[in-house]
């Protein structure tokens, strides 16, 4: 017995046991910057290719190198999934049911596109990259009575809505405010649609960005829904950021689903159309549905103050 322990210890010696181990402080350096940014966009893909890693390596018994690509899986596992994963709350009252998507201001089907979100019924409608057309099929549905658009970023509501101007530090040609007198509460509307940090920014960059656009929602007295393109992972820091700060309207349902799945994206397990309101506010029945002409999925939650 004696020996055989011995040669288990040396097989599974103090280093091998870090090394598994070592994957594991992703968690705590993912939010450090640098390279961290892109390595949380790939992490689905890495997971994939630990597991394969990990079956060859304990299909020819190589038990350390196995645990190791098994724990790196493990890791990537987490860190895509636990994002997605509901937070859920009681039923809000009052009740703002929200759609919003990215429609696409080169859609080729922009009629198409405003007849499926004007159908989804929504107390409030955010788009964002709209085109002319898309307005002008927006204002022909005759589905609400009171809407306003800064530039590609526009609100249709059923109540009552106006334009406000923008803080200081946020670019007027990819994030809009408005305000909302929905049913006697004022709620303050971003419709925002970041840069993307793949072509026109970089993920540090975007990362200040969004700093900037949460401190602003910070400075607000009254509630705001923030909704929109946001170009961001819901692995990326900039989202931790927001939902330390306000709560995602997405995750009330028992998976938060991707909402850019075009061509080899789908891989990547994009979540990058996000809907936050206060932290003090309920959301339920967060769904997300496809918009003709574009490539974005559209998402739709219902939201609002907890109830009493």
């Amino acid at each position: 017995m004696e020996p055989r322990a011995r040669h288990a210890r040396r097989t599974f010696p103090w280093w091998a046991i870090a090394l598994v181990a070592l994957p594991w402080s992703w968690f705590a350096a993912r939010d450090a910057g640098g390279i961290a940014g892109p390595i949380a966009i790939v992490l689905p893909v890495a997971g994939f290719a630990a597991l394969i890693v990990a079956g060859i390596a304990f299909g020819f018994r190589q038990w350390i190198a196995g645990a190791m690509a098994t724990s790196v899986f493990l890791v990537c596992l987490v860190a895509t999934v636990e994002p997605r994963l509901p937070l859920r709350t009681e039923a809000p009252s009052p009740a703002i049911t929200v759609v919003a998507d990215n429609v696409l201001a080169t859609s080729r089907h922009p009629d198409k596109s405003a007849a499926t979100m004007a159908s989804r019924e929504a107390d409030v409608m955010v788009a964002v990259e709209m085109s002319e057309s898309f307005i002008e099929y927006m204002q022909s549905t005759g589905r609400y009575p009171y809407s306003a658009n800064q530039g590609a970023q526009g609100v249709w509501s059923r109540w009552p809505v106006a334009s406000l101007p923008l803080p200081p530090g946020l670019p007027s040609d990819r994030i809009a405010r408005f305000t909302i007198d929905a049913g006697g509460q004022s709620v303050v509307v971003y419709g925002v649609h970041l840069l993307n940090p793949l072509h026109e920014t970089t993920i540090s960059e975007q990362q200040s960005m969004v700093r900037r656009l949460s401190d602003a929602i910070a400075a607000e007295t009254d509630p705001v829904i923030l909704a929109g393109d946001l170009n961001m992972s819901d692995r990326a820091a900039g989202y931790r950021l927001l939902a330390d700060q306000m709560h995602d309207a997405m995750r009330t349902g028992w998976w938060a689903a991707s909402t850019y799945r075009h061509g080899v994206w789908r891989d990547l397990s994009l979540r990058i159309d996000h809907l936050f309101v206060p932290a003090d506010w309920c959301a339920v029945d967060a769904k997300t549905f496809g918009v003709p002409g574009s490539d974005h999925r559209g998402i739709e939650s219902t939201v609002g103050p907890c109830p009493a």
